[in-house]
């Protein structure tokens, strides 16, 4: 699909797809559209990877392709372990907001089905 509708059109497409995918995941209620959103989420992701390392390759030496593809391969581990440190940071926030709309339980009561 890269080389037949081009790189300037599907990896962006891909990468929004992600984005809007991940946030319909919000949205499902069981574990059957969970799967569902886990799959269109999986085809969305697998097709970025090869696609940048397709895209890259046409303007990088076979020599200077090798470092930056690394660079590219590396950013995405250090974004997993900062962004695990990050969540691990802010679940230690402590409960905060006004007495009359703790901004710390809107996520819980919105998970649970109640609009506040």
């Amino acid at each position: 699909m890269l080389k037949i509708v081009g790189a300037k059109l599907w990896l962006p497409t891909l990468v929004f797809g992600f984005g809007i995918v991940s946030v319909c995941t919000s949205f499902v209620h069981n574990f059957a559209g969970l799967m569902v959103c886990r799959f269109i989420l999986g085809i969305c992701e697998g097709g970025v990877l090869p696609g940048i390392a397709y895209y890259l390759s046409t303007f990088y030496r076979r020599k200077e392709l090798l470092f930056r593809i690394s660079i590219f391969i590396m950013g995405s581990s250090m974004a997993g372990a900062f962004g695990g440190l990050l969540a691990a940071g802010l679940a230690q926030v402590p409960e905060w907001g006004a007495a009359t709309r703790p901004i710390h339980t809107v996520s819980r009561l919105i998970h649970h089905g109640m609009v506040i």
